[in-house]
């Protein structure tokens, strides 16, 4: 008995060390006969549970369920209801919940023993915010989450007025549409449409407490196919963020038959130990004569243990620690576990051990227990470290890939006053060409306001632009001239909504802007410098005209009154200043006409029918052309944009052309032809610089007296003539006029001739213009 007396002390000794809460709770029946009980009375705790609900063992003990003031009255139903439901059904039952009065989230296992109900509970708090970050960085690396051996899900409430009554399923990985048995539909549907039975679960009822508090839950189940059939065995966890419900589910149920199967062999102190979901092994401190520290005799392990160190608890358990674990005490972990007994202080950290097999980072808290042992729970960390390592590595990533971006990219926060609105901006992140502009490195930036480093940006109105899409969303794309004290840049702007932040990526064009800049003024000076020339042109020509006839009219008053005085070389020298005369004024006439056109009027633009306006150029042309018998071969002639008048001189000076230009004792044959002809066509060589589009070709080909084709370009200059006067009359200004009339119609001519063959003109218009 006394050994008993001792093992039993021993135990609770035990318990009171370890890191759970330990509860255990007897039913309380009303009237005789009474099956059910009608509440349940706190009879033991140990040290964690005093710790948690910061009261102290002598209030607990001797308290009911139902009456306890610890709880609120509806926290209180709901212990009751679950205790109730362990107790008449035996059942071991595991529930992770928020208490809102601790403010913790807590796991605890509940099982009927010694007589009663004992509820084993542990803080989870911080590995459900953990839970919660790490959620979050599954939503940023989606690629990760698809290849992730658990399955994901991302849901959003479908409400009618403010009450949620269904999840519409907008996301679902690979691994949940296997393991969960989800129907290959099933983005876009409702989650009661695929699975009915859990209207009005438990399961729902958490779903939807999740979205309206936004509190993360945690909690596991049985799944059902389509056809409302149980499989598997799940661990959910749900968590609202970004406006998703993430559910997140993890197929457990080798864990769980496992469980199940050792449940009838546990006796309470395996129970509590095994019930961990961290390792926990307790030791007593072995010391030399001196009293120094030697070693710690291990006492006591759980499963976790066995299964982390790959170490079996009969080969454990009376063995001593540094004969299991040498590599503990170069690491210092040895002498940190005898502080704890020594100082009778709790003792948490995380590290990284290599030894023994082992080889990963893990969580440890360690605390005294009695006055010379010690009871150490940890967990494997490795995988959260891993994640993390891996975000970070991403992270650094994405900043190398910003920085060697050739455009700036930067994040920015708003800043809001205390009434809410939004006054300025903060740098969340940059890269090095922004930074670039002032002269820092990206971090010199970040967390400073925008108006520090670039106060040009409200007078611009890139600030309103940031503001609005801060406020409202979106997405908008500018332009932006911005100019400070130090910068002068042109910039090409891009600017989104992210998570409440505005991302904004830009390019700078300033070399280009400049140069326009710089044409555009070159070009300005251009046309001023054309239009004082064409000015020019017409009033030098206008003015010469008065000269001229007077000219005339004095050289034919002199010859009417010398009439009949006149020798033959007087006679013939008179005649010769009146084709002289003749001459100049067809001259300036050309002149006129050359100064004239070309000029773009829009007013005058309108569609031109060049079937009708050819009619009308052979109806000017017909005495020449009855005169030399020439035959006309016209195609059908498309309608174009254009000015009547200028394309009429056009077509009248080629018309003319072809027939002046023609071989002695030949009759002139001019073929007029038209097509229209696509991107590519081969025709297309002769324009290289036209734009890739669909054209109007126009072709005026003779069999006069042609020309050498190195004179291509020189026939369309003013005053270029390949013939003297003498044979062919003319000014050398009818084909100059031609090109003008054809540029100023945004098109192209160009020409080819063969001496004694005849030539042929190309005229290139762009169909639809």
């Amino acid at each position: 008995m006394e050994s008993l007396h001792h093992n039993e002390q021993q135990t609770a000794s035990i318990i009171d060390a370890l890191p759970d809460a330990v509860m255990l709770y007897l039913p309380m029946y009303g009237d005789e006969g009474t099956l059910s009980p009608v509440d349940f009375q706190f009879c033991y705790c140990n040290d964690e549970i005093v710790r948690l609900l910061g009261v102290s063992r002598e209030l607990l003990i001797g308290q009911t369920i139902r009456t306890t003031n610890l709880s609120a009255p509806e926290v209180r139903e709901h212990f009751f209801q679950q205790l109730c439901a362990v107790w008449s059904q035996d059942i071991r039952q595991t529930e992770s919940y928020y208490h809102p009065q601790l403010d913790k989230h807590l796991e605890s296992v509940r099982s009927k023993a010694l007589g009663g109900v004992i509820s084993i509970t542990r803080d989870r708090t911080r590995e459900v915010k953990s839970e919660a970050s790490l959620l979050e960085q599954e939503r940023k690396f989606r690629t990760i989450i698809d290849t992730s051996t658990d399955g994901v899900m991302l849901m959003e409430p479908v409400r009618t007025g403010n009450v949620i009554t269904d999840f519409r399923v907008t996301f679902c990985n690979q691994f949940a549409l296997e393991i969960g048995r989800m129907p290959a539909h099933c983005l876009g549907a409702t989650l009661l449409g695929m699975f009915p039975q859990l209207r009005a679960s438990e399961q729902f009822e958490l779903h939807r407490q999740v979205v309206e508090t936004g509190e993360p839950a945690r909690f596991e189940t049985a799944f059902h196919d389509v056809d409302g059939r149980s499989f598997g065995w799940f661990i959910v966890s749900l968590t609202w963020a970004d406006d998703v419900l993430i559910s997140r589910f993890t197929d457990i149920a080798y864990k769980k038959k496992h469980e199940e199967e050792i449940e009838a062999q546990r006796d309470l102190l395996d129970g509590i130990l095994n019930a961990s979901l961290s390792a926990v092994f307790a030791a007593e401190l072995l010391r030399d004569e001196q009293g120094r520290p030697q070693d710690f005799r291990i006492i006591k392990v759980n499963a976790a243990f066995t299964r982390i160190n790959t170490v079996t608890a009969e080969r454990a358990e009376g063995n001593l620690f540094l004969s299991l674990f040498p590599a503990t005490r170069p690491a210092g972990i040895f002498d940190a576990y005898c502080r704890v007994v020594e100082d009778q202080q709790p003792y948490e950290t995380e590290f990284f051990y290599n030894g023994e097999g082992i080889d990963g980072a893990f969580e440890v808290k360690a605390v005294p227990w009695g006055e010379n042992g010690i009871v150490v729970s940890f967990s494997d960390v490795t995988e959260r470290h891993r994640i993390t390592r891996k975000v970070e590595q991403a992270a650094e990533y994405l900043q190398q890939v910003i920085d060697v971006a050739p455009t700036g990219i930067l994040t920015l926060s708003p800043v809001r006053d205390d009434a809410g609105a939004i006054v300025d901006f903060r740098f969340k992140a940059v890269n090095r060409v922004l930074a670039a502009y002032v002269g820092q490195e990206p971090q010199a930036l970040i967390g400073d306001l925008h108006e520090k480093w670039f106060p040009g940006y409200r007078a611009n109105g890139a600030f309103a632009i940031y503001k609005e899409i801060a406020e409202q969303g979106g997405e908008k794309r500018f332009e932006r001239y911005y100019r400070d004290e130090r910068i002068e840049v042109w910039l090409d702007v891009t600017a989104k909504h992210v998570d409440g932040d505005v991302l904004i990526s830009f390019h700078d064009f300033s070399p280009l802007k400049r140069l326009q800049l710089q044409l555009e003024s070159v070009v300005e000076q251009l046309r001023r410098s054309n239009e004082d020339l064409e000015e020019f042109a017409y009033a030098a020509s206008h003015d010469l005209q008065e000269p001229l006839r007077k000219i005339v009219i004095f050289a034919s008053n002199l010859r009417e009154s010398l009439a009949g005085h006149l020798s033959g070389q007087q006679q013939r020298s008179f005649e010769r200043m009146e084709e002289a005369a003749r001459r100049m004024r067809t001259l300036i006439d050309d002149l006129l006409s050359f100064s004239r056109f070309g000029k773009k009027n829009d007013s005058e633009f309108g569609p031109v029918d060049l079937n009708a306006l050819l009619e009308q150029v052979v109806q000017d042309l017909e005495a020449p052309i009855q005169e030399t018998g020439a035959r006309l071969s016209v195609a059908t002639l498309p309608v174009i944009q254009g000015d009547k008048r200028q394309l009429h001189q056009m077509l009248q000076n080629l018309l003319g052309n072809a027939v002046k230009y023609r071989k002695p004792d030949t009759a002139p044959e001019v073929e007029i032809g038209y097509r229209l002809v696509a991107p590519g066509d081969e025709v297309m060589a002769r324009f290289p610089s036209a734009p890739v589009q669909p054209h109007h070709l126009v072709t005026i080909r003779d069999n006069g007296i042609g020309f050498e084709q190195q004179y291509a370009e020189r026939i369309f200059k003013v005053f270029q003539r390949l013939h003297g006067n003498a044979e062919y009359r003319g000014t050398g200004v009818g084909l100059a006029i031609v090109k003008k009339v054809v540029e100023s119609h945004n098109g192209q001519i160009t020409a080819v001739g063969e001496p004694g063959v005849g030539a042929t003109f190309y005229l290139l218009f762009a169909a639809g213009v």
